[in-house]
């Protein structure tokens, strides 16, 4: 090993791994794309609402949080379900209606690849867990909630 140190890290939030060269730890900022598959970070979308709300990202949290843009109830009964049965809170944000609008309506959903009738269920960290294209597609929301709980185990 030689006594020559190894490049120096952007910030002093990084570290190093050692034997990996500098460059393959730095993504630039170009490179990121906004997603709502499960796994990723919430898109952030500007929205007008309450104060204190200006983005996507104020709505998620402190437990989960599913956000639509339907205008339908039975993504609300679905939420209602699946907190009473799951013991866990469930918060629907419906965007582009009511007290919340986005800046640019549909943002949301077209970053999230849904259509208008689809919903994200975003953890209390603000990844996405779920994703669906309308409140009858696929597993309800309650099956995904407790898939959700016991991977956590």
């Amino acid at each position: 090993m030689s006594g020559t140190p190894g490049p120096e890290p952007a910030s002093s939030g990084q570290v190093l791994d050692h034997g990996f060269a500098f460059s393959r730890w730095i993504r630039p900022v170009s490179g990121y794309h906004p997603n709502g598959a499960p796994g990723h970070r919430a898109p952030h979308t500007r929205i007008r609402g309450p104060p204190g709300v200006t983005s996507t990202l104020d709505l998620i949290g402190p437990g989960f949080t599913l956000i639509t843009a339907a205008d339908t109830p039975a993504w609300q009964q679905q939420a209602d379900a699946a907190a009473a049965a799951a013991c866990i809170p469930v918060t629907v944000h419906r965007l582009d209606g009511g007290r919340l609008s986005q800046e640019r309506p549909g943002t949301f959903h077209r970053l999230c690849a849904l259509p208008a009738t689809g919903a994200v269920l975003a953890r209390p960290d603000g990844h996405i867990a779920w994703r669906a294209a309308s409140p009858s597609a696929g597993p309800d929301l309650l099956h995904a909630l407790r898939r959700i709980l016991t991977a956590v185990r």
